[in-house]
């Protein structure tokens, strides 16, 4: 059996997509749970947390001990893999941070039976604007950037004196405000492309 194949990489393979998925809403509702003082018991964990531990377990033990790796097989030296290694982490964390929008797309569009596909950005050269580029990206990712303005909108207006004392979230409770600003913004920074008939390919598995 081939491990690609088999039952234990197709269920961690799509515990990683929920997981991704559920960072946008999970960041949102953290952000008005703790944010207002709702009352969770000691089971909760808080987004800050799990930020901070794949944090260190994926760009920091992760690429260490691939570094580690390649200077023991003699593939590279220390500083060089450690160097290879590191300067592809900004790339990863706006790549796999703006997908969670677009993935909670997908899997809604397939438990609706809503046909949906991924498409990928065209390699040929066109001769193009900024005038045209520009509502042509709006129109492809109209739903991230609306999602992300709101969410910024959100956190503006609880830092204001718009709502109540006991409501606001003042900007110094950083552990609320870090999870979902990072969220929002690899949506804005990196959108990730997808066709306009929206149909899930499941090739993938």
């Amino acid at each position: 059996m081939r491990i690609g194949h088999s039952p234990t990489c197709i269920w961690f393979c799509t515990t990683n997509i929920d997981g991704i998925a559920a960072a946008t809403v999970g960041s949102i509702i953290n952000y008005l749970i703790l944010g207002l003082g709702i009352q969770v018991d000691r089971f909760y964990l808080h987004s800050f947390e799990i930020l901070l531990a794949c944090t260190v377990v994926f760009p920091g033990i992760g690429n260490l001990g691939y570094t580690l790796l390649e200077y023991r097989i003699g593939h590279r030296s220390f500083f060089a893999a450690l160097f290879e290694n590191l300067r592809w982490v900004p790339f990863f964390v706006f790549f796999f941070g703006g997908l969670s929008i677009h993935l909670t797309t997908a899997l809604l569009a397939h438990m609706c039976s809503y046909d949906m596909t991924w498409g990928s950005t065209g390699k040929e050269v066109e001769r193009s604007t900024f005038w045209i580029e520009v509502p042509a990206i709006w129109r492809r990712f109209k739903l991230s950037f609306i999602t992300c303005f709101l969410c910024i909108a959100m956190m503006i207006i609880f830092t204001t004196n718009v709502v109540p004392f006991e409501w606001q979230i003042p900007g110094y409770q950083w552990a609320l405000i870090i999870p979902l600003s990072l969220v929002v913004g690899c949506h804005i920074l990196l959108p990730h492309p997808r066709s306009s008939n929206w149909t899930l390919d499941y090739a993938i598995w």
